[in-house]
């Protein structure tokens, strides 16, 4: 079987927390922003100061985003489809 990353499930969580879609839409672009921007502007070791390399890390973060929607709707989604049903 694979491996189950921890930050994707953290992705799963975050959708499964929010009260609708539209949260879970935010929450995940800025999870997904977040992780992506962060991960590679601390692992940079290039000579050059970091700063010459935003648009760089920005263009990572916005593909990252997509992933962090991608997952926070399945968790939302996971929600609302199998979680208790009220009333």
């Amino acid at each position: 079987m694979g491996d189950s990353h921890p930050l994707g499930v953290g992705g799963l969580v975050a959708g499964a927390i929010c009260i609708d879609r539209r949260q879970a839409l935010a929450i995940g672009a800025a999870y997904g922003f977040a992780l992506g921007f962060s991960f590679i502007a601390f692992d940079y070791g290039g000579a050059d100061p970091i700063l010459t390399k935003v648009p760089f890390l920005a263009i990572i973060g916005a593909f990252s985003a997509a992933f962090g929607v991608a997952l926070s709707l399945v968790g939302e989604w996971a929600r609302t489809r199998l979680g208790p049903r009220s009333g």
